[in-house]
């Protein structure tokens, strides 16, 4: 065999291109895995080699899209200003100034007055 590596590379980036298309979940990745391996196992256990390595190229191929999901981007972050935290009530005033201190290193550290309501 000349290239011993190509069908396993393949395999992972076939996975890697399925992911892109099709929404996987972790936990049923690493359950087809799990299955791939013991039918793999099973496989080698009656002297079926061919069979044996099918069910190890799509070990790989769940592989792939396992690992795909793995490196995928999270959310953008996004800015929140106190003000609107202030109105939906998930910040505090002791929070708020406590956090505008830090905001303003450059500034001399004083308390800000907040309105009272």
């Amino acid at each position: 065999m000349r290239d011993p590596l190509l069908g396993p590379v393949a395999a992972i980036a076939a996975g890697i291109l399925a992911a892109r298309f099709v929404p996987f979940r972790s936990a049923e990745l690493i359950l087809v895995i799990a299955a791939f391996l013991a039918l793999g196992v099973a496989a080698m256990a009656r002297r079926a080699r061919v069979l044996a390595g099918i069910c190890c190229l799509l070990g790989f191929v769940a592989a792939g899209a396992l690992t795909a999901l793995a490196h995928r981007p999270g959310p953008a972050p996004q800015l929140v200003r106190f003000p609107a935290l202030l109105s939906t009530g998930m910040l505090g005033t002791e929070q708020c100034i406590e956090k505008s201190w830090v905001l303003r290193r450059s500034a001399p550290l004083r308390p800000i007055s907040l309105p009272q309501d």
